[in-house]
């Protein structure tokens, strides 16, 4: 039996609007992001030890927020004490959902704050953006 045109159209309408519906869902709407650093104070350390750095940072957020992606790269600053500091860097970025975020955003302070005092650091530098303020803001923990 032969569908009616107007079916036809109909399952054709419907296709066409689902792909103008891309993406289809939520998403993700939070991102944020470490900058794991590569020295202690201003010595840098083993590359063994940076690697041990990321991994730890990519285990705990995959753990908590799902997923992780890393960028490596190379940052600058002035210390406390004004000493010019450059060093590699890995960005360690998550996407999650904002109420994910809000349920866990203490544990990842907690964490970073950890992290700064066993890897010695003057601060780790964090990087935010949420529904809330569609501008990033960079933080140091």
């Amino acid at each position: 039996m032969a569908e009616k045109l107007s079916d036809v159209l109909e399952k054709e309408a419907r296709k066409a609007l689902a792909r103008r519906d891309f993406p289809l869902g939520k998403g993700k709407d939070t991102k944020a992001t470490v900058y794991v650093p590569s020295t202690r104070f201003a010595t840098p350390v083993e590359k063994s030890e940076f690697n041990e750095r990321v991994k730890s940072v990519q285990r705990f957020l995959t753990t908590t927020f799902g997923g992780t992606t890393r960028i490596s790269g190379y940052g600058t600053y002035t210390s406390e004490g004004g000493q010019f500091i450059g060093e590699g860097i890995a960005k360690v970025e998550v996407f999650c959902d904002y109420d994910t975020w809000l349920e866990h955003d203490q544990d990842l302070e907690r964490w970073l704050r950890d992290k700064k005092v066993e890897w010695n650091q003057e601060s780790i530098a964090f990087e935010f953006q949420s529904p809330k303020d569609q501008h990033a803001t960079l933080h140091f923990v």
